[in-house]
């Protein structure tokens, strides 16, 4: 994965308890963006995409936390074309941070974009000090994470009675590493752990494992990255003509 690019004033890097690293703004605007390359990283199919969704938790600095704020997402093809239509949700608008840590969630659906010949997503943030003060006691953005939503596959035609198709999609147990078997079986009654679930119905279960990995949801979590251990991140000295939409 990449690392964050700071254009725009100088973010403070901070240890938080809960959340890791948090980015810190001062008294002027601070921007940074992240680029989460589809083709190199995540390897994906943007046809199947059912929906986009980005997760950022903000916070505002004391005595007076309501810190300005902008944080969302795009989608770009590889010229550099924005994908997303924002201007229905507003997502680029200026908002006003609390005193408590606050899920900031941008969703983008597939009815929202022009192509799904996508190269690229670009993760934004943008945030200010509403006092002005010396330092950095501006807004904080902490826990970024990217989650991907694909469209479940649905029955073909002649397979309409495999198991999987009868039962659905489960949760997967949140334990590594995942074990599974092979129960091949066929009848017309399913039980699952002593318990009757369906019966009356022809089904088989001859070809799959008691869990097969699904790609429906795909989390990436972004975290600070740098080469150096410094705690300061100074903005770059050449700025990206495609983020001047990052401008207020």
């Amino acid at each position: 994965m990449g690392e964050w690019k700071y254009i725009k004033g100088d973010f403070k890097i901070e240890e938080e308890k809960e959340y890791g690293d948090s980015a810190v703004s001062s008294h002027e605007w601070c921007q940074r963006y992240f680029d989460i390359p589809l083709s190199s990283e995540l390897n994906v199919n943007f046809a199947s995409l059912d929906q986009l969704e980005f997760e950022v938790l903000i916070k505002g600095t004391p005595p007076k936390c309501e810190d300005l704020f902008v944080a969302y997402v795009q989608i770009y093809d590889a010229q550099g074309k924005e994908l997303a239509d924002h201007n229905s949700t507003n997502s680029k608008a200026q908002k006003k941070a609390t005193e408590d840590w606050v899920l900031h969630k941008i969703i983008i659906k597939k009815s929202d974009l022009s192509s799904t010949n996508a190269a690229y997503i670009r993760v934004f943030e943008m945030g200010k000090d509403v006092e002005y003060w010396a330092g950095h006691y501006g807004t904080r953005f902490a826990d970024e994470k990217v989650v991907l939503k694909f469209v479940e596959s649905q029955p073909t035609t002649g397979n309409t009675n495999h198991i999987k198709h009868i039962l659905g999609t489960r949760q997967l147990p949140n334990t590594l590493p995942l074990s599974t078997n092979f129960n091949k079986s066929m009848g017309n009654k399913i039980f699952i752990e002593g318990k009757l679930v369906k019966e009356d119905i022809k089904y088989n279960n001859l070809n799959d494992c008691d869990f097969n990995l699904s790609y429906n949801n795909y989390i990436v979590p972004i975290n600070f990255k740098s080469e150096t251990k410094s705690k300061m991140a100074h903005s770059l000295t050449v700025l990206d003509p495609k983020l001047e939409t990052m401008s207020l």
